[in-house]
């Protein structure tokens, strides 16, 4: 065991000139062996560089040799130095255990702060060990404190924790308009699926005028007295968005007057064959007047009266 603690470096010179041991004196050679022109010694490790740097202009050939535990015999040898390079590895590897600095990806601004308040108050944050912070418990208590956290998931990277976060979508927000006719027309039916009807069916509507409210009726108000002493109430309205179908009839008509019933049937259709567009029904009809016949001829299709 001895020769593997051995702080001792052997070094062998071949070819040396013996006047290289008064070289080396004082950094107190041992066990020197003189065989031929071949010069063998020890020293302590701590003298190896120096001693090198001077035998190599002593001979052409160098052997150096030392135990593989040299570096170990050594620090056995300064036990402070020793005793403070433990302290020092034991420091390093408590250290890399420890997080140090805690990373928010996905958020930013408030939401960040929410983020990193929530990971505080469940005993996630700096300063402790690296090993408490489990993925599962990070991310659940994210996604039950927070409404704009869809998921989230926790990553070491050195001595940092990575915390990724997804946010919930957030759909864009629906109009709130109210839907207006594009045409002047007749209703013939009437869906609503949010808002409220403002026509029936048979009423008459004109271009702009609102068929179902962006409003829906939310609650009652008492208002003032009638003119037969019963209080009035008053709907409550809240906004939402007018979604729904409407339809009604649209028309378009042309009218001439002719001079005799026998110019009745060849004026209506001169005045069908004038009229284009995609019209599906149409219908005539005459009236007598003092010196002729007014002869019309009207064209009608049902269509979406709302047009988004």
């Amino acid at each position: 065991m001895k020769r593997f603690f051995n702080p001792s470096v052997r070094f062998t010179v071949h070819d040396a000139d013996p006047t290289l041991l008064n070289r080396i004196r004082e950094f107190g050679p041992k066990d020197i062996a003189i065989d031929d022109s071949k010069i063998s010694f020890s020293i302590h490790h701590i003298h190896k560089r120096k001693v090198s740097q001077i035998v190599r202009n002593y001979g052409p050939e160098v052997v150096v040799k030392g135990s593989i535990l040299t570096p170990v015999a050594y620090l056995y040898s300064n036990r402070r130095l020793a005793a403070l390079l433990c302290v020092a590895v034991i420091v390093f590897a408590l250290l890399n255990t420890m997080v140090f600095r805690i990373e928010v990806i996905g958020v930013e601004g408030d939401e960040q702060n929410q983020v990193r308040q929530v990971l505080d108050d469940n005993g996630i944050r700096t300063l402790t060990r690296r090993s408490v912070h489990r993925d599962s418990d990070a991310a659940l208590a994210l996604m039950e404190s927070l409404e704009f956290v869809a998921h989230a998931s926790t990553r070491i990277r050195g001595n940092t924790l990575q915390v990724l976060v997804h946010r919930t979508p957030v759909p864009p927000p629906l109009p709130t308009t109210d839907l207006v006719s594009s045409f002047d027309a007749v209703v013939t039916q009437v869906v609503v699926l949010s808002g409220t009807a403002m026509v029936r069916v048979g009423d008459p509507v004109r271009v702009g005028q609102t068929l179902i409210s962006a409003t829906f009726q939310v609650g009652t108000t008492v208002g003032p007295m009638d003119e037969f002493g019963f209080f009035t109430y008053i709907p409550i309205t809240a906004p939402t968005t007018a979604l729904g179908i409407v339809q009604g009839r649209v028309s378009t008509s042309l009218a001439m007057m002719v001079n005799s019933p026998e110019e009745v049937t060849v004026a209506e259709a001169a005045l069908r064959s004038q009229i284009t567009g995609e019209w599906t029904d149409f219908a005539a009809h005459t009236t007598e007047i003092p010196g002729g016949i007014i002869v019309e001829v009207v064209g009608s299709r049902i269509t979406d009266l709302v047009i988004q």
